[in-house]
């Protein structure tokens, strides 16, 4: 009886120390969350010194603010003017180009983009350095071609 007790007692305590532990991770990444989101949308200071918050007040657009915001949402092969380069780029295979597109082109870490893609963080690593040094290794052969 002593020992089922004991037993009982002793799963409470480690259930106890998960959740704390569990809790305050959950909290430090709260954090980190929210400190973010402050980096992200610093406060603007108008000519007069008020302080608005860019989160809640919708800020005019002008015209070359408008042009990019829309050339954000192009394919990065699109954006790209160097012609050797291009042709580099559609070279490569389908998860290449759009692990350059997330990194270079919407400008997402790697462990977002695993994230997206639902694969592992090293495997976005491998497939960034594999085509980097593919279009390294094109963009080098065409530079000798024009020497």
């Amino acid at each position: 009886m002593l020992d089922k007790s004991f037993q009982e007692y002793y799963t409470k305590v480690k259930m106890v120390n998960y959740l704390s532990k569990t809790i305050y991770w959950k909290s430090v990444d709260y954090d980190k969350k929210i400190k973010f989101s402050k980096d992200r949308a610093l406060p603007l200071i108008d000519e007069n010194g008020n302080e608005h918050s860019q989160l809640f007040e919708q800020q005019p657009i002008d015209s070359v603010e408008n042009q990019v915001i829309e050339s954000y949402n192009l394919p990065l092969a699109e954006k790209i003017e160097n012609q050797i380069l291009k042709e580099a780029f559609e070279n490569l295979t389908d998860r290449q180009k759009e692990v350059i597109q997330n990194v270079y082109g919407y400008e997402k870490n790697i462990n977002e983009t695993a994230y997206e893609m639902c694969i592992s963080q090293q495997a976005v690593s491998k497939i960034h350095k594999n085509a980097i040094a593919n279009l390294r290794e094109k963009l080098l052969k065409g530079c000798e071609s024009y020497d």
